[in-house]
């Protein structure tokens, strides 16, 4: 009776082991999918959710060839393309309860000032930590504008009458522009809001940012500053670290311009009623909806007005999801009237 035990205890310790090997072996590769509302999407309490394999299937130590991540996965919708300047902005339906209000201020925003607004419903890869699509959304658009905007979904405009234009203008010299993080002495910029310029060293370094062998977790902007200090100072390589604090300055490198936060890119500890941008990175999703309701309000945009919610949905266009779409949207337009 006792060997029976053994032996039984012995074979569960096996497939415990031989099940957590194959997460960092060749037997278990994640085969990725395009995405597909009728099959990886549920609708439950009104909310659209992704499959629940998805969400946990981010593998840090597997970087995917971009030839064939940009153009497998995840496509935009595109509202009024071809413009000079571009905002793009991505979000998983999990997120929608906010990113709808975000939405009612960015069409505003970009139909008064001629831009062009890139929207992602979901994530490019599912392989990698959400974070990191930033990067592919940034590499899959930027040679189609001249600037381009990435906006973290949990950042809203909160002053429309500041343009791009406004930042870039007397900065030829610049292709990057950025602000310093909340957490300055250990993370040197923040790269929830970004203006990119369409160069090849702009290009460039993004690419090498996904690329770098570092593992990629929530540390996007780590390596992204990585890659900047690297280009400039090659010799120090050896020193750098995840803490980069040893060479945060604003000057480090001819080509980038590092604000502070109120510029574009506020936290919500230090956010001034004038600024541009404020990003609730932090905050609770109830907090993120009441505070852009807000916000909304004090712009005279109405966040429950059926025509803006059309508008929304007209820049989503006629693709598979629609229908869902449409039924959360509505709902959420009816609500609290």
């Amino acid at each position: 009776m006792i060997y029976d035990i053994i032996i039984l205890f012995l074979l569960i310790i096996l497939f415990y082991i031989t099940n957590n090997l194959k997460k960092y072996t060749g037997q278990n590769q994640y085969k990725l999918e395009p995405f597909n509302s009728d099959n990886d999407q549920i609708i439950s309490n009104n909310n659209i959710s992704t499959n629940e394999s998805q969400q946990n299937d981010y593998n840090p130590y597997l970087i995917e060839d971009l030839s064939t991540v940009l153009y497998k996965y995840t496509k935009p919708y595109i509202f009024n393309p071809g413009k000079k300047i571009a905002i793009v902005l991505l979000y998983t339906p999990n997120i929608y309860s906010y990113v709808s209000i975000n939405l009612i201020n960015l069409s505003n925003y970009v139909i008064k000032n001629d831009y062009t607004l890139i929207i992602y419903s979901n994530l490019i890869s599912f392989s990698v930590f959400p974070c990191w699509n930033k990067i592919l959304a940034v590499l899959e658009n930027l040679k189609n504008h001249d600037y381009l905007m990435w906006l973290d979904a949990d950042a809203i405009i909160c002053n429309h009458g500041i343009k791009i234009e406004n930042i870039i203008k007397d900065n030829s010299n610049i292709d990057l522009f950025l602000c310093n993080d909340i957490k300055e002495e250990y993370e040197c910029i923040n790269s929830g809001v970004m203006i990119i310029k369409n160069t090849d060293w702009s290009y460039k370094l993004f690419e090498k940012t996904w690329y770098n062998p570092i593992e990629h977790h929530h540390n996007d902007q780590n390596v992204l500053f990585y890659e900047i200090v690297k280009d400039t100072k090659p010799e120090v390589e050896s020193e750098l670290s995840l803490k980069f604090n040893k060479f945060c300055k604003k000057d480090i490198h001819p080509k980038i311009k590092i604000f502070d936060q109120n510029k574009f890119n506020s936290n919500i500890y230090c956010y001034l009623t004038d600024d541009f941008i404020i990003h609730l990175m932090g905050v609770s999703e109830h907090s993120r909806i009441n505070i852009m309701r807000q916000i909304n309000t004090r712009l005279g945009f109405d966040n429950h007005d059926d025509k803006v919610c059309l508008e929304i949905l007209s820049y989503l266009g006629n693709n598979s999801d629609s229908d869902i779409k449409r039924s959360i949207i509505g709902k959420f337009c009816l609500d609290e009237k």
